[in-house]
């Protein structure tokens, strides 16, 4: 226990949904400790109490399944790399804010910024230069990580104003950062080269899936940011091509397919050549078939104004 609160120290059941509570002998919890979470692979949707005001270092570090986590919208002082290795967070969802006052994309865009735009990875962009928050002076410094000014109804624009230049910068930082080989055995100059081949794959395809993810949710998207989230797809669309019916978000939402036909990344010739491709997924077919069967040249659809999600 803390002197103003209990402070949680380690989960070891094996439920889905795990709810904390709000009190624990009488006193609030108020502390997530280090490694509380640290590798659990059975929680997949954890929903933190309002008294929480603290979350230590790798408290919730590589819970595998985690897909969803709820906090309270208030300022939380957040240790390092809390959610190293999530690979699987998808929401988190804030509660304590009125109904209706956090944009719908929020959660999703929250999700990024607490386990991909972390402080350090944050200063890195800023020091290649990839990373210019010109215009933001006035806003905290760790925004992307305050939960109350995500969960205002006036603050929220803000945040997705320094979310965007963020995933932007992102984008444009090299594939191969961060790579580090494992070294297992004995091991020669090809073993090391399929590692990095197959950590750029999977940036690539965490790369398209937050581009994809902005413009499902593209609320105070300036175009000029669209047209290079286009750019982006229509440069990765062989890659597309080739992974996209194993992409199993892809192969269930329609929508991802209506994006990628507007950046102008799907044609009518891509489309029939992925046709043979998805037996299985008739709504998917279908919107192929019309895609091929289109005027070739048609030219590239406004997103704002034309594209139907």
């Amino acid at each position: 226990m803390t002197e103003a609160g209990f402070r949680y120290e380690k989960y070891s059941g094996q439920e889905r949904e795990v709810c904390l509570p709000e009190q624990v002998d009488g006193r609030p919890l108020s502390v997530i400790g280090m490694k509380a979470f640290l590798s659990c692979k059975s929680v997949e949707r954890l929903t933190l109490p309002k008294t929480l005001e603290r979350v230590e270092d790798w408290g919730f570090a590589h819970m595998k399944n985690l897909r969803e986590i709820v906090m309270p919208a208030k300022e939380l002082s957040l240790g390092k790399r809390i959610f190293m290795g999530c690979e699987k967070l998808r929401r988190v969802t804030l509660s304590g804010v009125p109904e209706g006052a956090v944009y719908e994309g929020i959660p999703y865009f929250l999700a990024t910024a607490l386990s991909l735009f972390e402080e350090e990875t944050l200063q890195s962009l800023r020091t290649t230069g990839l990373l210019d928050l010109e215009g933001t002076e006035q806003y905290p410094d760790d925004i992307l990580h305050n939960l109350s000014i995500a969960g205002d109804r006036e603050g929220q624009w803000k945040w997705l104003f320094v979310y965007d230049k963020a995933l932007e910068a992102y984008l444009r930082r090299g594939d191969e950062e961060g790579f580090v080989p494992a070294f297992i055995g004995w091991f020669d100059v090809e073993d090391v080269d399929d590692q990095k081949q197959g950590y750029v794959r999977g940036v690539w395809e965490n790369k398209l899936r937050l581009v994809f993810q902005r413009l499902l949710y593209p609320e105070a998207l300036a175009e000029e940011t669209v047209d290079f989230f286009y750019g982006y797809l229509r440069e990765k669309t062989p890659f597309l091509m080739e992974r996209c019916v194993e992409w199993e978000d892809f192969r269930s939402d329609i929508r991802f397919c209506r994006i990628w036909k507007a950046s102008g990344g799907l044609t009518p010739k891509r489309a029939g050549e992925l046709l043979d491709k998805v037996p299985d997924e008739p709504e998917l077919r279908g919107f192929l078939l019309e895609s091929m069967l289109e005027e070739s040249g048609a030219g590239r659809t406004n997103y704002f104004a034309k594209l139907e999600l």
